[in-house]
């Protein structure tokens, strides 16, 4: 049950990442736009909930929470993101080190996890470890950024989800029972 699950996660982020990774490569600037407005939305209704529940807690226990301060800074930058994505797209270079941190900190994560596969045999453990190496490798080209047409970047970053998201499947795929065996030693 445990491995299903976690099968299910890996295919369903897998294909996040590929789907990503096409709409990056054909529509960069119009994806990411819709991507900043969406978290902008998000953040508003986070903030606007916050708010509420401020002031439907008990004052002294509101008082502990900051909730009305965190629902209000919540607000004011949702509403910047959703109304000025624009901006984003501007100051691509500073989004761009951003997520080539994220994707460094992914990177290292899936790292450890083709290394535990290792250690405990998996058989093609090498697969994810690929998967981690191209990540890593991407991110520090993104964070560097040696390009010189912000276009080349975007398709960069779009391809390199594509392969990320190629390598996982098929590292789930490929370790699918050997993970159950993998899944089993942990418990124990």
């Amino acid at each position: 049950m445990l491995e299903e699950k976690m099968n299910k996660k890996s295919t369903i982020f897998a294909a996040a990442e590929f789907i990503i990774g096409l709409i990056l490569l054909f529509r960069p600037e119009g994806f990411t736009s819709v991507i900043i407005v969406i978290v902008g939305c998000a953040l508003c209704v986070l903030g606007a909930l916050n708010s509420i529940n401020y002031f439907r807690t008990e004052k002294s226990e509101a008082m502990k929470t900051n909730m009305l301060s965190k629902g209000l800074l919540c607000l004011i930058v949702g509403l910047f993101f959703a109304f000025n994505s624009k901006w984003f797209i501007a100051t691509f270079p500073v989004t761009t080190i951003l997520y080539g941190a994220f994707m460094l900190l992914l990177g290292v994560v899936k790292s450890q996890g083709a290394i535990d596969q290792f250690r405990f045999r998996v058989k093609y453990w090498y697969i994810s470890f690929i998967g981690a190496i191209i990540t890593i490798l991407s991110s520090i080209l993104i964070i560097t950024n040696p390009f010189t047409e912000q276009e080349f970047i975007w398709k960069f970053i779009a391809i390199a989800l594509l392969i990320e998201a190629a390598t996982d499947i098929i590292g789930v795929i490929f370790n699918s029972k050997d993970e159950l065996k993998y899944r089993d030693e942990i418990k124990n």
